[in-house]
């Protein structure tokens, strides 16, 4: 459960369940750049990247260091949601 080859890690935080924010600039950073950002929350972390041939965000939800789900999504915001559901609001 990794992004594809190419993308490049980073630590800038894109999301947050913590104050439930997406930083737009960032949004933007990855919509060009092949990056693989942050996504922060309390019991769960994330890996956020967009696949342009699909033309969805996705990130790989980790609990404790383990993955346990790709969430595909056309925004951030439908993932935002979706693992704030299934992981926890903070």
């Amino acid at each position: 459960m990794q992004p594809p080859e190419g993308y490049r890690f980073e630590d800038d935080t894109v999301m947050s369940n913590f104050d439930h924010s997406i930083d737009r600039g960032l949004e933007e950073r990855i919509l060009r750049e092949k990056v693989v950002l942050q996504y922060a929350g309390r019991n769960f972390s994330g890996d956020v990247w967009y696949d342009p041939e699909q033309r969805v965000f996705r990130c790989v939800v980790n609990v404790h260091g383990v993955p346990r789900e790709i969430v595909s999504r056309q925004s951030l915001d439908e993932i935002l949601w979706y693992v704030s559901d299934e992981y926890g609001p903070e």
